[in-house]
């Protein structure tokens, strides 16, 4: 079987009977049809949304999401070639965790005001729009949640300011240098997912 793709369309090719047989499926299609969608939502931290949708092979299912809000995330490197992360208690999973600075995506504001707002509020680095390059849009859950992860680069940057920080977060910025980050990962140190990914992505480009 021969697998092609362009522009989201792909094409499989299998032969059958001697036969090739070219079967088509646009990618930008959902192959689930979306019935009757309904907010179960225990409170409003906590959105969730139920489908009542019919499958390809024509069953009617209830599905479960989350539709928690999309978040914007920064990888910063300092002047002295330094990998800036945070550290902080997540009780989702009940440990410290390690990460790239981040946070929700407010309705009044775009990914990028977020991805500003959000590194001078836990690690007191201030920059602007232009200080950022945006990476890519990863998807963590796809099949339980619709969050999206805006991932941005932004290098030569400085700790000018002090920490603005909510009442549940006890944030620690932690620098660890460029020469090391290989070493640093390697000894299971960063174990969030979308920080792995963003990480992986911009060595895979060459950008660090």
């Amino acid at each position: 079987m021969l697998i092609i793709a362009f522009d989201n369309v792909f094409l499989w090719v299998i032969k059958l009977k001697g036969y090739n047989v070219i079967v088509m499926i646009n990618d930008k299609k959902s192959p689930w049809k979306i019935i009757e969608t309904t907010d179960v939502s225990p409170s409003k931290w906590f959105p969730i949304s139920k489908d009542i949708v019919q499958l390809p092979n024509g069953n009617i299912i209830d599905y479960y999401k989350s539709e928690l809000a999309n978040v914007a995330m920064v990888i910063p490197i300092t002047k002295n070639n330094e990998v800036v992360f945070v550290k902080q208690y997540k009780h989702g999973i009940g440990k410290y965790v390690l990460e790239f600075p981040a946070g929700r995506i407010e309705s009044s504001q775009t990914a990028t005001q977020t991805a500003i707002r959000e590194l001078l509020e836990e690690t007191g680095i201030l920059v602007g729009e232009k200080d950022l390059t945006f990476l890519i849009e990863l998807w963590t859950e796809p099949s339980k949640s619709t969050v999206r992860v805006s991932g941005y680069l932004a290098t030569g940057v400085t700790i000018t300011q002090k920490q603005s920080l909510e009442e549940t977060e006890a944030i620690k910025v932690v620098k660890v240098p460029l020469s090391n980050l290989s070493s640093f990962v390697a000894e299971q140190n960063i174990h969030a997912s979308d920080t792995l990914a963003l990480l992986g992505f911009v060595k895979e480009k060459g950008l660090i």
